[in-house]
């Protein structure tokens, strides 16, 4: 069952030291078991059908030039590449063919993770569904400035709220095009958080044009 939206994280809990310690300690757990899967997978996969890692996700956009001042001006992406109808034609595709594919993007990247690719697409996102979603870590003292950073701007944040062990904490919002989106992290201390997803139903807002 959803628990009601907060738009702030609850007051001090007054965790003890121990609790803190804990808390911290789970974090570097996780990061560390997550870390050596990895590096176990890559040691003990076979040869002959490895796949690398995680190469692009994409995500619709209505508008690039919207999406640009939301990806990069507000979650400090960097553009590498601009696949326009100009570069795509070079590369050999038709006119005809970047309409009907919807094929124009900008490629993005942030501190070396995967790419994202944002492609013209003007279909429309089921605002209480949770998936699919893009992720981005944030280190644990950090969330609530990137929380603030965000409502700034005038994007609706919910959270944050804990899925995870003691420690874990999310927050959710979307993109000017109703993307879900979430700032997740483990090692957080400050708050003793709510157990659960927050419902997302209310996470719409006008961007500025």
């Amino acid at each position: 069952m959803a628990l009601p939206a907060r738009t702030s994280p609850p007051g001090d809990a007054h965790l003890s030291v121990l609790e803190k310690a804990k808390r911290k300690a789970i974090g570097v757990g996780g990061h560390g078991f997550f870390g050596s899967a990895r590096l176990l997978h890559r040691l003990r996969r076979p040869l002959g059908v490895r796949l690398r890692t995680v190469d692009h996700v994409t995500i619709p956009c209505a508008d690039l030039t919207i999406a640009e001042r939301f990806y990069v001006g507000v979650l400090g992406a960097r553009v590498v590449l601009r696949l326009d109808s100009a570069r795509l034609q070079k590369m050999g595709w038709t006119a005809e063919q970047v309409v009907a594919e919807n094929a124009a993007h900008l490629s993005l990247t942030i501190s070396g993770g995967p790419r994202i690719e944002l492609f013209e697409d003007s279909g429309v996102r089921d605002p209480d569904s949770p998936h699919p979603h893009l992720a981005f870590a944030v280190a644990p003292g950090k969330l609530l400035k990137w929380k603030q950073h965000l409502t700034n701007r005038g994007v609706t944040v919910v959270g944050p709220c804990r899925l995870g062990p003691p420690g874990q904490a999310s927050c959710y919002f979307q993109d000017p095009f109703g993307n879900q989106l979430e700032l997740a992290t483990i090692g957080f201390i400050t708050h003793d958080l709510p157990i659960g997803p927050p419902p997302r139903t209310d996470l719409g807002y006008d961007w500025p044009r």
